[in-house]
């Protein structure tokens, strides 16, 4: 469980920095700040679980807390982007 946890939060660390890279290259003006909000929720996001997962993973603490924290950034990251869609489809 150690090493899926390390191989997981890493995945997601990955995920954020690429994510981040992709909102930077190509935001829209036309898009009323959602590319500066998620700047800085997904980089937040990942520092809040994936970092945590990694660092109690690699000291063999909390193996159980380690794991969930490493798949909450997928889970976190999936419902930012239904709250985006919602948003824009309903309120916007």
């Amino acid at each position: 469980m150690r090493a899926a946890t390390i191989i997981i939060g890493i995945l997601d660390a990955v995920v954020a920095i690429a994510v981040t890279a992709v909102i930077v290259k190509y935001s829209d003006p036309a898009f009323f700040g959602l590319d500066t909000f998620l700047i800085w929720a997904v980089p937040i996001l990942a520092l809040v679980t994936a970092v945590p997962a990694i660092m109690f993973a690699a000291k063999s603490q909390r193996p159980k807390s380690a794991l969930a924290l490493a798949l909450l950034f997928p889970a976190g990251f999936g419902a930012l982007l239904a709250g985006v869609f919602i948003y824009f489809t309903y309120f916007l």
